[in-house]
Order: structure tokens, then sequence, then C-alpha cells
């Protein structure tokens, strides 16, 4: 009689709790839009952990658009470890009146992809994409063609590769109701006749909170499990966000921490701080300035502890750099106290220009 008392009452609770966690959801302000691509589910919190921070990179961004409307989009990256150079130059021209975007790009390792995009035709929200990469020394390197449909309630897509070598075919679907989001993503090898990827995803999204989940089935071939994600978004304030988020692979018991925010101090700054489970600290300082034609660059890295006793151990890296557009300079610390290495970069560049050509 005690037992079955229990369970009644056990019962009572947690039909209460499920009455207030959904009386709780109904009152939030839920987000009230087409649910993201599968690919961008979590983004938000991603990008807690992603933008802002290039530890030994400087890297350069460009655009313009001109009077007849074509888009150029040039940019570059320079590795300071390695000492490696790369460089792309992108050039997109849309015709509104049939939904047709036209995008080539070329990059420093002689490739030269082109892509072809149709918008809302025939269908509201559809779009159908076919594009290739080709190289002059090896010829026709890939080929894809990607179809998507999206509206109030789903988001769908699916891309095919097109190589001989390496036939994929890749489809994923989400569906949102009252902020709910559930979607699943699988990967096809037509080759082989097997399934290479099935991953599930479950979240929450309001205007302000972002919850995620999913779980990520890797390659039979990589002898691997599961691999669970979790995440959440915080928007505290108008200037402050935070993001956490969770790793934990089945193989091996490897989990993953990290712990997110940034601050804008006003306009034109803003402030970044994040760190793991390995005690790795990471900051980032962004300032915009306005528009400039000469200004000097300085790197600073050191590997060892006695970076303010022994000067053999610094490298200092000036350089003079003319640009003729809006320049955001960034200084970054990244700080493990469990070692002995410091490295610092006092300056990396990230500019944009939009300009309007004759």
């Amino acid at each position: 009689m005690v037992s079955f008392v229990e369970e009644v009452l056990t019962l009572n609770n947690i039909h209460l709790w499920l009455i207030s966690f959904t009386t709780l959801c109904s009152c939030i302000d839920v987000l009230e839009m087409s649910p993201p691509p599968y690919s961008d589910l979590g983004k938000k919190a991603k990008d807690v952990f992603s933008k802002g921070y290039h530890f030994g990179l400087i890297k350069l961004d460009c655009k313009t658009t001109t009077a007849h409307g074509v888009q150029f989009n040039t940019g570059g990256v320079s590795d300071q470890e390695s000492g490696k150079v790369t460089g792309s130059l992108e050039s997109k021209y849309t015709v509104k009146d049939y939904g047709l975007t036209f995008t080539e790009k070329w990059s420093t390792s002689n490739t030269l992809g082109t892509e072809v995009s149709m918008v809302d035709q025939g269908l509201k929200g559809l779009k159908l994409t076919a594009g290739i990469n080709f190289s002059p020394q090896e010829g026709l390197q890939s080929g894809v063609a990607k179809a998507g449909f999206q509206n109030d309630r789903v988001a769908l897509n699916a891309d095919a590769d097109l190589t001989t070598s390496n036939q994929i075919v890749q489809a994923s679907a989400v569906v949102g109701h009252q902020g709910w989001l559930a979607g699943y993503q699988g990967a096809f090898d037509v080759q082989n006749s097997k399934l290479t990827k099935s991953n599930f995803a479950l979240g929450f999204s309001t205007k302000d909170f972002i919850l995620h989940t999913q779980v990520d089935k890797a390659d039979e071939e990589t002898e691997e499990k599961q691999i669970f994600v979790g995440s959440i978004y915080q928007k505290l304030s108008q200037k402050l966000t935070a993001g956490i988020n969770v790793m934990w692979k089945q193989c091996g018991g490897e989990a993953g921490f990290d712990l997110g925010c940034s601050y804008e101090l006003d306009g034109d700054a803003t402030v970044r701080a994040k760190v793991d489970n390995k005690v790795q600290v990471g900051l980032s300082y962004t300032q915009r300035l306005r528009e400039v034609n000469l200004f000097l660059t300085v790197t600073m890295v050191s590997y060892s502890a006695e970076l303010f006793t022994n000067k053999s151990t610094q490298n200092w890296r000036p350089e003079l750099t003319y640009l003729g557009q809006q320049v955001a300079r960034r200084p970054f610390l990244a700080w493990a106290p469990n070692t002995t290495s410091i490295r610092m970069q006092l300056f990396a560049l990230k500019s944009t220009t939009l300009a309007r050509l004759g």
C-alpha cells in the first residue's frame, strides 16, 4: 500500500512538472520564423566560440559592388606559424527577374569554382543549385547538385556529389513548432550501397534563448560510436551574450566543455572571452577604426615563460601596410596555466569595404 501511494505521488509530481514546464514554454516569446537548415542548428552558440578568434592568422576580406550590381569579394589569410598564404577572388551576379545567381570563385590553389542557383521559381521557398570545381592541370575535381525547400514549418535540404569516385547523397530535414526544433541528417554512399551518416538533433528556440542537442553517428570505417553534443545560447542583455558547449564521445569517453561570452562596449568595440575544460583561455578585443590609408601591424609570439626576462625568446614582426578601407583591429591572448607556454598576437587584420564603382 505504501509503495502504491509513493508511485501515485511520484506520478503526480511528474504531471505537475510537465504542466509547469509547458506553461513556462507557452509564456516565453518563442521564435516565430522558419526553422533553419540542419547545418545551422546551434550556430549562434558556435559563433560565441569562433567569431573574433583568429590565433596566429592575419586575415583580410574586402567586398565591393559595382553600379551594375556585380559583387566582388577578395580575401587572404596568412598563417604566421607555417608562413603559408592563401587567397581567393569571388564574383557574384544576380538576375532578380528570374531568381538566378551566378557565382565564380578563383583561389590561389589554381582552382576555379562555378555555381548557378535559382530561387523561388515554380514554388516559393524552393532553391536549386548546381556547381563544379575545375583545375586547369587536373580537370574536373568535383561537381555537386543541391536542392532546398523552406517554409514556416519545415526546412528540407539534399545534395548529391556528381563525381564518379565519391558518389554521396546527403539529405536533411528540420521541422519546427512553437519554438521546438527537431532534425535528422543522413548520408548514403551510392557506390557501396551503405548509410555513412545518421545524425539527430533536438532543440528549443526563443528570441533570446536557444537550446540545442545533437547525436552524431560517425562513419563505421572510423570505428567510432555516437558523439553527443549540446549547446546553450543566451542573450542576457542588449550588449551581453553567453554560450555553453558540451561534447562527449562514446568511444573512449572523451568529454569537452566550453564557456564563452561577448560584450559590446559601444557601437565600435567588443570584448570576448572563452575557456574550456583544458583550462585554455582565449581573449579577444575588436575595435572598428575610421577609414585609414596607413597603419602599423605588430605581432609578438613567445613560446617560453621567460617572456620578460630572455629577449631571445621574443619574435617581433612589424609590418607597414597600405589599405584604404575600413579596418578592424583585433588583439588576442591565449594562455594555458598548466603549461609554461604563453602565446600572444597583438594585431590581426580584417577589413570590409562596401563601395559603388561607376
